[in-house]
């Protein structure tokens, strides 16, 4: 019973092993047809390298064709040229031939005359150059006169001369087409008074801000500064100084229109009304999308006797003054 136990069992194993190894091998099989398969699968479809170096290959050979076109254009083109050069020289030629030829006949006609003939037929030449010479100026002339001259105005002002304003200033705002007055000596005369107050404060404070106003439309903000008296060095001091003053308006509708601005019912004569021409100088600040509304205004503020100040501002700069600024130039 032992014996044939033991055989059973050595032919068991033998038979397993050998399934083992018909299994491994048909798995490799099936391996190799599948890497098989994927490796056609990626031969037939191109990677993107590949599209890439085609698509620009192709772009190239399509620019090289263009360029081949071009070439053979402009070497058509350089014939022509060449070829109608020459023709023109060919032609100038015979030109210049006929006109020699012609020259030496009449040459020889005039050699063959009397002295008498000779000065009338010279006469005569003389007499046709004259006629074509001033045909061609009555020509002239007549396309001269069709063609009508331009009407130019020019226009002259009482002083064309600046000259710095020291007398009384009156000031307007050009803006947006809009003319308003600036009450520049009210607020000047309240921010005095209000600066007087606030000196103390700049014992504690090296400056201040603040301001004034608003008075028909307009505030004035400013600065003020402690400057310290440094130059003796036994005796310290300090006293205040504006830094700067500027005119802001509260609204970007002040004023009138240009239009309105030259009636006699105006809100700007109305703020010249009780002044002196011969004394008062008007300044406009006037910003770029206003100048020629500062033209028209200038002129009738001259011919109301009064010398005008310009004063030019980019965008978005405010009015403003500080000791270390200019005065106005009037003309």
């Amino acid at each position: 019973m032992g014996r044939s136990r033991g055989e059973s069992e050595e032919g068991f194993g033998s038979d397993s092993f050998l399934d083992v190894i018909a299994n491994i091998i048909g798995i490799l099989i099936i391996l190799v047809v599948c890497a098989g398969l994927r490796a056609q699968n990626n031969t037939n479809e191109p990677s993107e390298d590949v599209k890439e170096a085609t698509a620009a290959l192709a772009a190239a050979k399509d620019a090289e064709s263009n360029l081949e076109g071009d070439l053979h254009n402009l070497t058509e083109q350089i014939q022509n040229v060449s070829m109608t050069a020459a023709q023109r020289f060919q032609e100038r030629g015979i030109l210049a031939a006929a006109v020699a030829e012609r020259q030496q006949a009449l040459d020889a006609k005039r050699a063959a005359m009397e002295s008498g003939s000779r000065e009338r037929f010279d006469l005569q030449r003389e007499a046709a150059l004259a006629e074509a010479s001033l045909s061609k100026l009555a020509k002239e002339k007549a396309d001269a006169d069709s063609v009508q001259a331009s009407r130019v105005e020019i226009k002259a002002y009482p002083t064309p001369i600046s000259q710095t304003v020291y007398g009384k200033e009156i000031h307007f705002q050009l803006k947006g087409g809009r003319v308003a007055a600036i009450p520049m000596e009210e607020l000047l005369e309240r921010f005095r008074s209000q600066a007087q107050q606030q000196v103390y404060r700049l014992h504690h404070q090296r400056e201040l801000t603040d301001s004034v106003g608003p008075i028909d439309g307009f505030k004035l903000e400013y600065t003020l500064e402690r400057v310290d008296v440094s130059d003796d060095p036994n005796h310290h001091g300090s006293y205040p100084q504006l830094q700067q003053c500027t005119f802001l308006p509260m609204a970007a509708d002040l004023g009138e229109m240009g239009a309105d601005a030259t009636g006699p019912q105006s809100q700007f004569r109305t703020s010249l009304d009780g002044r002196d021409p011969r004394r008062t100088t008007v300044t406009l600040w006037t910003y770029p999308d206003s100048f020629v509304l500062f033209r028209e205004m200038r002129e009738e503020l001259h011919r109301l006797g009064y010398s005008v100040a310009g004063r030019p501002l980019p965008h978005g700069y405010p009015i403003g003054a500080s000791p270390h600024g200019s005065k106005s130039s009037a003309q």
